[in-house]
């Protein structure tokens, strides 16, 4: 009975990140980390209430904990604010895997919250029938009409444009009549 009890009661599994930071000058990042993360549920469905925690990194050493994300429902992952001399410098999103290692940053960071996990969002092409209703939208617009041919250019084209009499064209502007090149942009036409 003691062995159940300190299983239901096992703290839940960290993915330690450690790194070591940098500033663009070469010097070593000195500041805070501002982490946020929205509830989920971590794999051993033990549930994660939404929260902030700041981290300080001094001579740019970095080392946290984190309850792995990348196995999370729903998907979750940490929203990362780095603080240094008083100013927001950036934000990045990490999506944390489980891991005995230390991880690095670079292990954990991810360009959008689209990429977590083994999500491949923006590199799959999406097919016709994943799209509800598509094919049957597609199938009642009309192929061909008025509406979608080439003469639709030529009315809008011929409204622009006339011809004078030496063959030479010109652009009209709105409201302007050419009376001698209106017999000829209906002759156009009705092409």
């Amino acid at each position: 009975m003691l062995a159940t009890a300190s299983l239901c009661a096992a703290p839940q599994p960290l993915t330690t990140i450690q790194d070591t930071l940098y500033k663009a000058d070469g010097t070593r990042f000195h500041g805070s980390l501002i982490i946020s993360w929205t509830t989920f549920e971590a794999i051993d469905h033990s549930l994660i209430m939404q929260q902030t925690a700041t981290v300080q990194v001094v001579d740019g050493n970095l080392h946290v904990q984190l309850v792995p994300t990348t196995t999370a429902t729903p998907v979750a992952f940490y929203t990362v604010v780095y603080n240094s001399d008083g100013h927001i410098q950036f934000t990045e999103t990490w999506a944390v895997p489980s891991s005995v290692q230390p991880l690095r940053v670079r292990d954990v960071r991810i360009a959008t919250p689209g990429q977590i996990g083994n999500d491949t969002a923006g590199n799959t092409p999406v097919q016709e029938t994943d799209v509800i209703g598509l094919i049957s939208d597609l199938g009642a617009r009309p192929a061909q009409g008025p509406g979608l041919c080439r003469r639709t250019r030529r009315v809008r084209e011929s409204h622009w444009r006339a011809g004078d009499s030496h063959g030479q064209s010109e652009r009209l502007r709105p409201g302007r009549r050419h009376i001698g090149s209106m017999r000829r942009r209906a002759a156009w036409i009705h092409r």
